[in-house]
């Protein structure tokens, strides 16, 4: 199953901050679209606030391919209501940061100050039995899709013993 999206700077300014700055979000969508399915408590870790500047381009656009061996992720994609596919991967992803890039809306002296507490305090109260990909995995791609699921492997197993 394809998914495409776009990233409208209105609107996603946090995520094409990411994209700015190096890091793949369609990889990290996908990733928590999947596991967002399997029931598995899925986080990435934020390392520090990320800047957005405005930019002539005011739309970015990607497509993720969902496999269809996925069974439980195409049920899921599937019973998302008309015309908020786009809405609900993105949500998907905010949900899946321990903490989100709110930095973006702040100023940049701001942003190094509150931000950076919450990601602080996000990355100590975090749960044992979570899922934690720091995003520097994400970087320029630097993960390939096979590496991001050995990663993910050890979760996989554990959703599929439970079912």
């Amino acid at each position: 199953m394809n998914i495409d999206i776009r990233l409208n700077s209105s609107y996603d300014s946090d995520l094409l901050a990411l994209v700015d700055n190096g890091y793949s979000v369609q990889i990290m969508m996908e990733q928590a679209i999947i596991n967002y399915a399997r029931g598995i408590d899925f986080k990435i870790i934020l390392d520090k606030p990320y800047p957005y500047k405005e930019r002539e381009e005011k739309i970015k656009h990607f497509t993720f391919t969902i496999a269809d061996s996925d069974t439980d992720t195409i049920a899921l994609l599937r019973s998302v209501q008309k015309r908020k596919l786009t809405k609900f991967c993105k949500s998907c992803l905010r949900n899946a940061f321990l903490c989100q890039n709110l930095g973006v809306y702040l100023t940049d002296e701001a942003a190094d100050i509150f931000q950076t507490q919450n990601i602080r305090a996000s990355i100590e109260k975090k749960g044992d039995n979570r899922l934690m990909i720091p995003i520097s995995e994400y970087r320029n791609k630097k993960m390939t899709k096979a590496a991001i699921y050995a990663q993910l492997l050890p979760s996989v197993l554990q959703y599929q013993k439970r079912n």
